[in-house]
């Protein structure tokens, strides 16, 4: 407003310059990891025995950062094969999904504890009534971000146990369907 003096407080220009450089660190780690998967995929591939280890390390790491998991799926069906690759995958998704929920639950600041919006309120409730339950459902809706869905269950109550277990449980079709996808689209197209 016009003739109005803002006073800002030295804690909210702090806050406010954290923020931006968080949203800064993760448009550059997002368009890095667009425009060089390939790349990132060639090198695990190098590296042997290390393989799986890494590859579990970059899909926790993108889950954490809310990048589109899908192609590192793909991804893990060329690697891996269909068996090892959705295990592989499962494994990933799930202590990708471990540490949003922990990021969440534990880090979280103390104004977003509750908020104002009725509709997010009564989601949240109607999750933590059905604990694993509402968990499966999320998880085999399809149309709802998988990465998202973890930050915001850990702000829930639900034990961690029921939603690490239907987190795993859970995501057995998809992984299998998208792993299968990867090993067998690129034998199809490109045939040893």
């Amino acid at each position: 407003m016009i003739g109005k003096i803002m006073f800002y407080s030295p804690g909210s220009v702090a806050r406010k310059a954290r923020w931006s450089l968080a949203i800064l660190t993760f448009v550059m780690i997002a368009w890095f990891f667009q425009y060089n998967l390939e790349l990132i995929i060639n090198k695990l591939d190098s590296f042997g025995v290390l393989t799986p280890f890494l590859f579990l390390l970059v899909y926790c790491l993108v889950s954490i950062l809310c990048l589109p998991t899908v192609l590192l799926v793909l991804a893990g069906g060329m690697l891996f094969g269909p068996v090892t690759g959705t295990i592989m995958n499962l494994f990933g998704a799930t202590l990708g999904a471990a540490c949003g929920f922990c990021i969440s639950r534990y880090l979280r600041p103390d104004n977003f504890a509750a908020s104002d919006s009725v509709r997010i309120q009564k989601l949240m409730m109607q999750v933590e009534r059905q604990g694993w339950k509402g968990v499966a459902l999320l998880r085999l809706t399809p149309i709802i971000p998988f990465n998202l869905v973890n930050y915001g269950l850990g702000l829930t109550r639900i034990k961690f146990s029921h939603y690490l277990s239907a987190t795993m449980i859970f995501l057995i079709p998809n992984k299998i369907i998208v792993t299968c996808s990867g090993y067998y689209g690129i034998n199809f197209f490109f045939p040893h």
